[in-house]
């Protein structure tokens, strides 16, 4: 039989196996290799971003690559795509919000931008 302490060190040495899986896992999916990465000097000329270029930006993807029709199925599975999901639905309120407001769905990006800085 194991002494406790033993036990202990033998659970916590598989907890990290696990979690080195997971992030192993995480790193190799397709939305978070270099490629994806976003280019803030091009995007940062444009005018306006639609909601889901604003969102991609804000997680430092570039939406070439990464966009919640391609991500979504990984819901429930990625952490990425959890913090993901969950911007994209404060982004969505706020732009339904504003549109009352200014008539208009456009999301200016430095507006998205100073929320994801501060």
């Amino acid at each position: 039989m194991l002494a406790a302490d033993e036990l202990d060190a033998l659970y916590q040495a598989e907890c990290a196996l696990a979690f080195e899986e997971i992030k192993r896992e995480e790193d190799a999916r397709f939305f978070n290799l270099p490629h994806t990465a976003a280019d803030f000097a091009y995007w940062s000329k444009m005018e306006h971003w639609s909601l889901d270029e604003a969102v991609v930006r804000a997680m430092g993807k570039a939406p070439e690559f990464v966009s919640w029709q391609i991500i979504k199925a990984f819901n429930g599975i990625s952490p990425f795509v959890g913090q993901y999901a969950r911007l994209r639905d404060l982004a969505q309120r706020a732009t339904t919000w504003q549109s009352y407001r200014r008539g208009n769905t456009a999301l200016p990006h430095r507006t998205m931008l100073d929320r994801t800085i501060t």
